[in-house]
């Protein structure tokens, strides 16, 4: 279960990507590097919906089978969050 705990942490780095992603589209851009927006851009719009979706069922089976997760509650809770935002950020 250590894959489960580096995944929920990657998508976490990756959500945070997200958040600035959307300061960026909604504000001016102040990444003055292109390569570096590149990255933040594909890592916060595309990967981590991806890993949020992974990481969000597989909490969501061990939540119902009752079993114990390596994922700090405060992990669990901040991924779940911005998964919810990022589902009304794409589909409505």
């Amino acid at each position: 279960m250590r894959w489960l705990l580096f995944t929920a942490r990657l998508a976490f780095i990756c959500n945070v990507l997200f958040i600035l992603c959307l300061l960026i589209r909604y504000t001016h851009n102040f990444i003055h590097n292109n390569s570096v927006e590149s990255y933040v851009i594909i890592l916060g719009f595309f990967v981590s919906f991806i890993l949020n979706i992974t990481v969000n069922l597989t909490e969501l089976i061990l939540l119902l089978s009752r079993k114990q997760s390596p994922v700090p509650n405060w992990l669990k809770i901040a991924n779940a969050l911005i998964f919810i935002t990022q589902l009304t950020y794409y589909f409505l």
